[in-house]
């Protein structure tokens, strides 16, 4: 899978505790998130979900695409996801019985 080896090279610049989990029906897909530890009476509270997603054109060039583009493509996905997470703020205030809205993130082709 594409976004597993993007993931691969992306660990490192989220928490330590990141979770990544992929989705159940949809394989170019990643939902991420990692415990707060912002909450005293929540030790246990999560971050705001990152709904991580390739664009489909991003797959089909991906696919059809030379070694050299693939590599470019993987470096151009790292960059978004490095920039993303550069303005992301995972804290939220969502009492414990209502579910945290997810932030969803999909990586476009480079052309």
């Amino acid at each position: 899978m594409i976004i597993q080896n993007i993931i691969n090279k992306t660990k490192h610049i989220f928490p330590e505790s990141a979770e990544f989990r992929d989705s159940e029906n949809k394989p170019e897909y990643q939902i991420i998130s990692w415990k707060l530890g912002d909450d005293v009476n929540r030790p246990n509270k999560h971050s705001i979900p990152i709904h991580l997603a390739l664009s489909d054109e991003f797959i089909e060039d991906y696919n059809d695409g030379n070694e050299k583009i693939k590599a470019r493509m993987i470096e151009a996905a790292i960059k978004f996801i490095q920039k993303h997470i550069e303005e992301f703020n995972p804290a939220h205030n969502t009492p414990r019985d209502q579910i945290v809205r997810e932030v969803k993130w999909i990586v476009p082709t480079l052309n």
